[in-house]
């Protein structure tokens, strides 16, 4: 399987990235940003996809390790868009402690929330740590609306999935890559857009 780990699935590898290992550095970068007072405010996810909960075990798991769980506010998104936008500009206008959203997975709301960012100082104002670069993303980080988004780097991959197909075939590939690295990325180290179509 590629990119999510369905532990059923019948498998012969999984290839992708260690998304708890990715939850825990968003959860330190968020905890450095709040290391002063403040806390995150973790935008839960929409479905049960592996990916997106190993991802949430790593946060918590690291906020937890540290005696620190107080310092999370955890806000489940009501079925219904506007309204779960309306409830979560509420919340941050009315607790001016939050420093962080941070997001396990993209949604739709997740980008309803970073947009109205254009518009609203509650959301323009706290750091915005999300997952998976794309286009979109890219001109997020570009424009200010999202600070820094962890990638789990499909290019690699798309490699390692070769090089595993090719030696279950008998073919010995000339590299190999052991493991799919996470990419942190901000508007300083973009990759040129034209790789991401």
């Amino acid at each position: 399987t590629i990119s999510t780990d369905i532990p059923d699935s019948g498998r012969h590898c999984y290839v992708g990235i260690d998304n708890f290992n990715a939850g825990q550095s968003a959860a330190k970068i968020s905890e450095a940003v709040c290391r002063t007072g403040g806390r995150v405010l973790i935008i839960e996810p929409e479905t049960n996809a592996r990916a997106q909960i190993d991802r949430m075990t790593g946060f918590r798991q690291f906020f937890a390790d540290r005696g620190i769980t107080d310092r999370m506010s955890f806000f489940n998104p009501p079925a219904m868009t506007a309204a779960a936008l309306t409830k979560i500009l509420q919340l941050l206008a009315g607790e001016d402690d939050l420093r962080v959203i941070y997001s396990p997975t993209n949604s739709e709301f997740l980008e309803k929330v970073i947009e109205a960012g254009r518009h609203e100082e509650a959301i323009r104002s706290v750091a915005k740590i999300v997952h998976d670069l794309s286009p979109h993303s890219i001109e997020n980080l570009r424009s200010g609306l999202i600070d820094m988004v962890l990638d789990s780097n499909p290019m690699q991959q798309a490699f390692q999935a070769v090089d595993f197909i090719t030696r279950q075939h008998g073919y010995e590939a000339e590299t190999t890559i052991a493991s799919v690295d996470f990419q942190l990325y901000t508007s300083e180290n973009l990759p040129l857009t034209d790789l991401m179509s």
